[in-house]
């Protein structure tokens, strides 16, 4: 996910996803959306996923004329990486 809060939109580059974002856009607010889409995704191939977690998040200011406009946040979040089925068994004597 790549936000820009100085033009006021986040884009999810995988989905083809533009939205606008309100002013004081957040980390937080990016984990959630991102997460959020993670999840729906894993629904869709109908995997089993309760958890994300961050992989990489870079924030850095935007500046124009000497000031500070907004900020360009990069997050990049995965599906929380486990085993999904124990498996049991039991030993076989031949």
């Amino acid at each position: 996910m790549r936000v820009d809060t100085t033009e006021g939109y986040y884009i999810i580059p995988e989905a083809g996803i533009r939205e606008k974002i309100q002013r004081g856009f957040s980390r937080t607010k990016a984990e959630e959306i991102l997460s959020a889409w993670l999840l729906e995704q894993a629904e869709k191939w109908q995997m089993e996923a309760r958890n994300v977690e961050v992989m990489a998040y870079e924030e850095f200011p935007t500046i124009h004329n000497y000031y500070t406009t907004g900020k360009i946040i990069y997050l990049k979040m995965q599906l929380k990486p486990g085993i999904l089925h124990t498996v049991t068994g039991r030993e076989v004597a031949f």
